[in-house]
């Protein structure tokens, strides 16, 4: 009787253990990909920046010109 709850035990240790690990593997997949959204979402903002900054520069110019 023992014997048998013990190796029932060490079945659904054994199942919640591999269960764990998919859970593991799922959530570090997802992490990777919302690092790799990040990234894409840096680069967007960058580029934002640099238009934003050549529009003032070329607003600063014409109002220089037109003075």
């Amino acid at each position: 009787m023992v014997a048998s709850a013990a190796k029932n035990l060490a079945t659904q240790t054994a199942k919640a253990t591999n269960e764990i690990g998919g859970l593991i593997a799922a959530i570090q997949s997802e992490t990777g990909r919302a690092v790799e959204a990040i990234r894409t979402i840096g680069s967007v903002i960058d580029e934002v920046s640099r238009l934003a900054s050549a529009i003032a520069g070329a607003v600063e110019e014409q109002g220089a010109t037109t003075r």
